[in-house]
């Protein structure tokens, strides 16, 4: 009988450490980590003029007069966001692939699950099909596009995270630990 009781603690344990907790969409964290930024052209395999810079995203502005040789952008990475101003007025030269990459240098941002147009950004026909992404990577084409020095690139970037317990799967394990421990002190 004592056997029973402790399989169906263990049971009621391993129950409540098998619930997932919740998991917060928006904790994608640029953060702390190093991001590689590249500017590619005239297609998305070609790093423009060698145009590939890593930063630690932080406090401030990361990159000013990007890219070089052909310095049309700013870019400042928040935790969640990245913001695009230019420097000066023309049209970018119309291609497959005229724009930026964005990559986690160290596989150490929660892998991306969504890029979204921020309503800051005022590019004119920059869409949603402008944007391309994937755990690791997002592309910004803007081939063909034409901008200004009051043109913003604003862009909210959302993936997974840890699992955060939810306070009920908290309490479940909590029981399901107490109840083990009630039993093995009674079968002693």
């Amino acid at each position: 009988m004592r056997s029973a009781k402790n399989l169906l603690a263990l049971g009621g344990l391993a129950i409540a450490l098998g619930i997932s907790g919740a998991v917060d969409a928006s904790a994608t964290t640029l953060l702390g980590n190093t991001v590689e930024v590249s500017y590619r052209f005239p297609d998305i395999n070609t790093v423009f003029n060698g145009n590939t810079v890593d930063v630690v995203v932080g406090p401030g502005q990361e990159i000013s007069n990007f890219p070089v040789g052909d310095p049309r952008t700013n870019i400042d990475l928040s935790d969640t966001n990245i913001y695009v101003t230019y420097n000066s007025a023309s049209t970018w030269t119309n291609t497959s692939f005229n724009g930026l990459q964005f990559f986690d240098v160290f596989g150490t941002i929660p892998n991306i699950t969504q890029v979204s147009i921020n309503g800051a950004t005022n590019l004119g026909g920059f869409d949603a099909s402008r944007i391309t992404f994937d755990a690791d990577h997002i592309w910004v084409n803007w081939a063909g596009l034409t901008f200004d020095q009051s043109t913003i690139v604003s862009l909210d970037v959302n993936g997974s995270a840890a699992a955060v317990p939810e306070p009920m799967s908290l309490l479940l394990v909590g029981s399901g630990l107490l109840g083990a421990v009630r039993l093995r002190r009674r079968s002693a």
